[in-house]
Parts: C-alpha cells; sequence; structure tokens
C-alpha cells in the first residue's frame, strides 16, 4: 500500500470514529443540574457517559461536590468538567 493509500485509510477510520457533540438546552441543564445536587445529597452514585479517544466509557460514581457555574464535578477528589455530549445521559444509580 501507498504511504497516500495510507494516509487516506487513516484519516477516513479517524473520521469515522468522530463523535459529534450535542449542545444542550437550558432545561436540559437545568434537569442534569438536579439530577447532580441530588445524587450529592443522597450520597447515590452516577453514571456518566464520557469520549476518551473516541471511545465512549461509563463512570459510575459518587459526586464529592459539584459546581453548577462551571459545570464541574469532583469525582474520588478528581475534577471532571463534561461536555455536552457526555452529560446528555447523566442518570442517578438510586
Amino acid at each position: 500500500m501507498l504511504s497516500e493509500h495510507r494516509e487516506q485509510f487513516l484519516e477516513q477510520r479517524r473520521s469515522l470514529n468522530k463523535h459529534e457533540k450535542p449542545s444542550l438546552d437550558e432545561q436540559r441543564l437545568e434537569e442534569l443540574s438536579s439530577i447532580l445536587n441530588y445524587a450529592l445529597a443522597t450520597k447515590n452514585k452516577v453514571r456518566i457517559p464520557f469520549t476518551m479517544f473516541t471511545k465512549i466509557s461509563v463512570l459510575l460514581e459518587k459526586i464529592k461536590k459539584y459546581d453548577p457555574l462551571t459545570r464541574s464535578l469532583w469525582i474520588n477528589s478528581d475534577r471532571v468538567t463534561p461536555r455536552a455530549s457526555e452529560t446528555k445521559s447523566i442518570k442517578s444509580t438510586d
């Protein structure tokens, strides 16, 4: 295989693995904020889908702290700032 063809092939594979990152409306952001605040108050675990290296993974953890202004979570003392595509399906596990 020629190097030009190899590059085209690799670029095509990368483009197939890309995920669209939708934006969230205010109503959905309020709903997610309520879910996160409830999980924080009740110490329930939440499922948080996220994308890493074009692979979608799911984190199941308790929230240590939540800041709605910066849309940041602290999980096991680590700060996580999710993107819209990752916060789309946050769910409480109660």
